[in-house]
């Protein structure tokens, strides 16, 4: 192995075979490494027993390998790549992943910047591979910051050859801290941690799996995953039980305004059955768009379903009477909301600068993980308008479920907002402010009908009714087998199944 003991301005490595010891490359300062390229091209690394590139250093970005296979020993837990240390620039593509415990295992300290792509991630024996890439979240920063916006892991082929049952494809934990231990060769730690990953896109790959996989695609230590995104994979031989399955109960920490995933489900689908057995996860992240009905009995899933009445519906919040309108630095008005309704919705004026002027409106309890919605009317005002309003759902102890910069359309629009409380703890409320806005220029702004609510699906609060013509033998309204009409002298009439004429049936009401 070359141990580079020292700060390496730049690497570069072509063409070169390396058979046994521990491993090929290791970076061993500790410090900053923010230089030049490190680049890896056609090389390949036989019957290491520890790992073939690797590093310790706490900032080392711009590691390119290209071209390079990786066959680790058999009889021992190797690493093809370990590499941390703000990454920015990391590269990985058209490499052959053949033996190992882990292919790679990126991080901790992640940064973003991250490329994965056209990889062969293959097991050359059975009972031997723990994972294809090990994730190690970063732990430094605080919220989320450096964790791995822009880390893209594509087109890669994760084979099912000597697959195991219990194989995952991407782990995400931390790493074991021991003495004689480094980032070359520490284990995972199984055990949940406060670490953050974000931004992940795992985008056309070909996914092999095997009868009888009871493991998800990513194992999870962490609670926090926000922004997650998984698409245009094809999924084929065998699907994993969750994409994510978290191995820990989560906190209210770990469900929040960003925690919002975009899962594609149907270009994943093999032959029309759902990417996975059981479900996307097993932790509720958010609401599913399932479009396609492929996770249709999901515990997540509601967008399957239509717009309509929910028997499992609790009203947190109903607003359409000004008096529920608490303003903290502002006046309000009455005026008239979209169904022409006076006194049913509001004119905010701001009397104070922001971000001080608000509006308060407190819920009842809501269920914590279940689907909950936010729905409203909004508008500019006539004059002085501010062009977007910021809501969010909070409670006292610091937990937010939704933020949301809204824009203002310039007459009635209805809103409908998706989102999860964290926890049913504390006092929740729904704050509205103001964006941006100028007092005597740019100060006023118009709400109606808001209701906040925990339901299965989205519930219509408009008028029932249609825009077709209300007669017999066209559009009319139905309640389960009654048909209502009005007939051509403007009379209402009823029948208890499908009318044959206009005189049919009953007269509900005359002219």
């Amino acid at each position: 192995m070359y141990t580079l003991a020292e700060k390496i301005w730049s690497t570069s490595v072509s063409g070169l075979t390396v058979i046994g010891g521990k491993g090929g490359f290791r970076f061993e300062a500790l410090k900053e490494n923010v230089s030049g390229l490190h680049t890896f091209a056609d090389c390949s690394f036989y019957e290491y027993t520890e790992c073939a590139i690797g590093n310790n250093s706490k900032d080392h970005p711009y590691l390119k390998v290209s071209r390079c296979v990786f066959f680790g020993a058999a009889s021992t837990s190797t690493v093809g790549i370990a590499w941390g240390g703000y990454v920015d620039g990391l590269a990985i593509e058209n490499c052959a992943f053949l033996l190992n415990a882990y292919h790679l295992k990126i991080g901790p300290r992640l940064s973003g910047s991250i490329s994965i792509t056209r990889n062969d991630f293959i097991a050359f024996a059975h009972s031997h591979k723990r994972a294809d890439i090990w994730i190690v979240p970063n732990n430094t920063d605080k919220h989320g910051v450096n964790a791995g916006v822009g880390f893209v892991i594509s087109e890669n082929k994760f084979g099912n050859e000597n697959m195991d049952a219990t194989d995952s494809r991407i782990l995400v934990a931390e790493e074991e801290v021991l003495p004689g231990r480094d980032r070359l060769s520490s284990r995972p730690v199984e055990a949940s941690s406060t670490g953050f990953l974000s931004n992940l896109e795992v985008c056309r790959n070909r996914i092999e799996g095997i009868s009888g996989l009871a493991a998800p695609f990513i194992r999870v230590f962490i609670e926090r995953i926000w922004r997650l995104n998984f698409y245009h994979n094809v999924i084929s031989g065998g699907r994993h039980t969750f994409l994510a399955e978290f191995q820990a109960p989560r906190s209210s920490a770990g469900s929040n305004s960003v925690a919002t995933w975009t899962v594609d489900l149907s270009s994943s689908a093999p032959d029309g059955l759902p990417p996975f057995s059981m479900d996307v996860t097993n932790r509720y992240i958010g609401l599913l768009h399932d479009q396609f009905g492929l996770l249709g009995g999901s515990t997540w899933n509601q967008s399957s379903n239509p717009v309509g009445i929910d028997a499992d519906l609790s009203l947190l919040l109903d607003a359409p009477e000004e008096g529920r309108y608490l303003v903290d630095g502002g006046n309000k008005l009455p005026v008239t909301n979209k169904l022409g309704n006076q006194g049913q919705a509001v004119q905010i004026a701001v009397i104070r600068d922001n971000p001080s002027a608000s509006v308060s409106l407190r819920l009842d309890p809501p269920s914590r993980f279940q689907p909950a919605w936010l729905d409203a009317d909004i508008k500019r005002a006539e004059k002085r308008s501010v062009s977007a309003i910021n809501l969010e759902v909070r409670n006292d102890l610091g937990d937010v479920a939704l933020k949301r910069v809204v824009r203002l359309p310039p007459s009635w629009q209805p809103i409908r907002l998706p989102f999860v409380f964290p926890t049913d703890t504390g006092s929740w409320k729904l704050i509205i402010r103001p964006v941006s806005a100028r007092l005597g220029t740019e100060d006023q702004f118009c709400l109606g009908r808001i209701r906040v609510y925990n339901a299965k699906q989205p519930v219509k609060w408009e008028h029932v009714g249609t825009m077709g013509s209300g007669a017999w033998d066209g559009e009319h309204l139905i309640l389960g087998r009654t048909h209502i009409w009005i007939s051509s002298d403007g009379s209402i009439r009823y029948k208890s199944s499908k009318p044959l004429s206009d005189g049919d049936g009953r007269l509900i009401s005359s002219v």
